[in-house]
């Protein structure tokens, strides 16, 4: 990463995921980025502290309100610490963290309330209630929070009817699958390995022969 951080100050979207793991540098470089909105490390050697990162990036914005971060992207790097930062950063619309040694609770997500991605897949050190978290998120069209440790019901997904994809295989999570059957884009669904309950196809195929039946479909 480039040392002269006056080099980068005014940028707004910086994505060095081309790069590869021939990228190496600690995030905190990023921290003077006043303008900054998006920020695409995936797949590179990038380390630090994602917690010290955000914390840096709101005391440093011009924004009155805070950072204008929309989209962070560090999956499969080497970027750690605890999430916690996150619910400093209300603009957040895309979160993906996967692959990483991230830690904490998955609940510092409430505050996005234009949330559209969440990417925690295969993240063991996070946790948290899905209900808590995503209850406020109408706006999300993915979640994946498979091989985490969150908890909660699945009910809460009723609150998102842009939700597309859901990945919560071998999460803590439970419900009925039937609260899919309410939303009317969701297209891909795993629940293998929890505490979930029911059939998507199986409910999808009686509600189509239901509503064939009563003379609705072709």
């Amino acid at each position: 990463l480039p040392e002269n951080e006056l080099s980068i100050s005014n940028m707004r979207r910086v994505d060095l995921s081309t790069l590869g793991s021939s990228l190496h540098g600690d995030i905190r470089i990023f921290e003077q980025c006043k303008l900054l909105e998006i920020l695409i490390l995936c797949g590179t050697k990038c380390s630090g502290d994602i917690n010290r990162f955000l914390h840096h990036m709101r005391d440093t914005s011009v924004d009155r309100d805070g950072t204008q971060l929309r989209e962070i992207d560090i999956s499969r790097t080497q970027i750690c610490g605890d999430i916690k930062g996150m619910k400093e950063v209300p603009s957040l619309e895309k979160v993906s963290v996967s692959g990483t040694h991230c830690s904490g609770d998955i609940v510092a997500l409430a505050v996005c309330s234009a949330l559209r991605v969440a990417n925690f897949h295969n993240c063991i050190k996070i946790s948290g209630d899905i209900e808590k978290a995503f209850r406020h998120s109408p706006e999300l069209r993915l979640v994946n929070i498979q091989s985490t440790h969150c908890t909660g019901n699945i009910r809460v997904f009723q609150f998102t009817p842009k939700l597309e994809e859901v990945h919560i295989a071998f999460s803590k999570c439970s419900g009925s699958v039937d609260v899919f059957l309410k939303l009317p884009v969701v297209a891909r669904v795993n629940t293998k390995g929890t505490n979930c309950s029911g059939d998507l196809d199986e409910s999808r195929k009686r509600r189509s022969y239901s509503y064939t039946k009563s003379g609705v479909g072709f």
